[in-house]
């Protein structure tokens, strides 16, 4: 589950070896954040020796001393990596079909695209993988004689989090995806210990509300940081700044805070400070509640989901 490199985009002539430069320095630094969240990236096994730049293969344009002149560092890099990568042939199974490489994106006429025929059958088979491109973003339909599906294509950390948004409802929208998703798919949010686990106490179910969960966790993740931190810091421009995002937040009354029983069922701790996390977003009017708490050093200045529950007790 991840992606793979769409070798059909690595053709250069009429580039600007400044863009290429660029485009090999992102690659590199997706690649190593894939490291560090342990997705894989496959490759072709024709990706190093195909023509790229006219005419010649990547290792002539891009070793040391080649026609792009890239820094050594760079070339270092580069070849640490395709050492490394994992050919997608050598997995032991292969998805269904994948016997069929010539595939259609876009509805455009068929090519012979084993790359992409690698990720179009994975998705048939109910498999989040996805393309890394440098031309392509998000999703688009591809097809073989075996059927249609939509692709992701994804070219830098936005379309990465997009990607895993979209794996959650490719692999069948459950609550269990969503809670073996969450931290690819909403990397802004620090999710406490157990708190995902709070979606079966949804009052009705997750699936009855599911649209508005994954809603709200994206909400939270993409822009619950400047909602919290902008100044001037007061509740009523908080919730404000949440209202225009498309969320219903609000803090607590002070009674609830007073309240011993009250106030314990919204503490967490984390990094040994206990977190009161009084602001809550309605998922329904009267019912079903996301509890957070503002970002902190502890979580990495990410916005913190503490609980989730049909609605905590009230004074």
């Amino acid at each position: 589950m991840s992606f793979v490199v769409d070798g059909s985009d690595w053709l250069f002539d009429g580039w600007d070896h400044n863009e290429i430069h660029g485009w090999i320095e992102a690659l590199l630094e997706f690649v190593e954040n894939s490291r560090v969240a342990e997705q894989t990236i496959w490759i072709g096994e024709d990706l190093q020796s195909k023509p790229m730049l006219n005419g010649h293969d990547l290792w002539t344009i891009a070793s040391r001393g080649g026609m792009l002149g890239l820094p050594s560092e760079v070339v270092q890099e580069l070849t640490a990596w395709l050492m490394r990568a994992p050919l997608y042939l050598d997995e032991p199974e292969w998805p269904d079909d994948f016997d069929d490489t010539m595939v259609s994106i876009a509805h455009a006429a068929q090519v012979d695209n084993p790359d992409v025929a690698w990720a179009h059958h994975s998705v048939r088979a109910g498999r989040p993988v996805g393309c890394l491109s440098l031309r392509r973003s998000g999703k688009i339909a591809t097809s073989t004689a075996a059927g249609e599906v939509g692709v992701f294509w994804v070219r830098n950390e936005t379309d990465r989090v997009y990607f895993w948004r979209d794996a959650i409802e490719m692999t069948g929208d459950s609550e269990e995806n969503l809670v073996s998703f969450a931290n690819w798919a909403f990397p802004q949010i620090y999710f406490y210990d157990g708190a995902l686990h709070g979606l079966r106490r949804l009052a009705g179910g997750y699936l009855a509300i599911r649209d508005e969960v994954k809603r709200t966790l994206a909400v939270l993740n993409d822009y619950a940081v400047p909602a919290f931190s902008a100044a001037p810091v007061t509740n009523q421009n908080i919730q404000t700044r949440f209202r225009g995002f498309g969320i219903d937040a609000a803090p607590e009354n002070p009674n609830v805070y007073l309240d011993g029983h009250c106030r314990r069922a919204r503490e967490v701790e984390i990094g040994g400070i206990t977190l009161y996390c009084e602001w809550h977003v309605k998922l329904e009017p009267h019912r079903n509640r996301i509890h957070v708490h503002a970002p902190i050093e502890a979580t990495g200045g990410r916005v913190i989901v503490a609980i989730i529950h049909e609605h905590l007790p009230l004074p």
